[in-house]
């Protein structure tokens, strides 16, 4: 698994850019590198429904000024990037490794799409107990397989490639090349099993 400042080295090789040693050097690479890092990760685990950051939780009750005609508010959890899906439960009890194991893509997105409405942190919902898929940020390429890492480190170095060199045409370059590994990275993922493992203990406090 690729660091952090692996990912960054390999982009800064693609655009013949010496490597640095660390993110705190106080070179002009270093301050470009670490103003991009993280919108970079955040833009590259945005496009697609990657297996690797993909959280399942079962969401707490909020407090909420307005509820518009919804009977219930949930606070989506501070990590997370998007919302691929939400789906009821019965009850708690459902709750098992193979009720998890049923929540595809597929069929959350075609069976729950009318009931549930996103607003901010916020979701707002008529169900009492309510299930959230989503991927979640990431800070540290180790956490990548190295397909994504390398999704990564190509997207930076389209990112960079002009404050760096000054070069339109390595830019240019460098984004045909990050198209090309994130189609590369996609099918990879899809050869995945897509299958949801929860990450975290699901049954949690709740409030209100």
């Amino acid at each position: 698994m690729q660091t952090n400042l692996e990912v960054a080295n390999s982009a800064l090789y693609d655009i013949n850019v010496d490597p640095l040693t660390s993110f705190d050097d106080p070179s002009k690479v270093a301050r470009v590198i670490k103003a991009k890092f993280q919108g970079v990760l955040d833009e590259v685990m945005s496009t697609n429904n990657w297996n690797c950051n993909r959280a399942i939780t079962l969401m707490n009750y909020a407090q909420a000024d307005n509820l518009f005609g919804w009977q219930y508010a949930y606070t989506i959890p501070n990590d997370c990037l998007y919302v691929r899906a939400v789906a009821p439960l019965d009850s708690l009890t459902a709750l098992t490794p193979e009720t998890v194991k049923r929540f595809t893509d597929y069929s959350m997105n075609q069976t729950t799409s009318q009931l549930y409405m996103k607003k901010g942190k916020l979701i707002y919902a008529n169900e009492p107990y309510m299930l959230l898929v989503y991927s979640k940020t990431v800070k540290d390429c180790s956490e990548l397989p190295s397909y994504v890492a390398k999704a990564v480190s190509k997207c930076l170095a389209a990112e960079i490639a002009y404050a760096l060199t000054q070069d339109r045409q390595i830019r240019a370059d460098q984004i045909g090349l990050y198209d090309a590994a994130l189609r590369s990275a996609r099918a990879a993922n899809a050869r995945e099993e897509n299958v949801y493992v929860p990450i975290s203990s699901l049954i949690t406090s709740r409030e209100g």
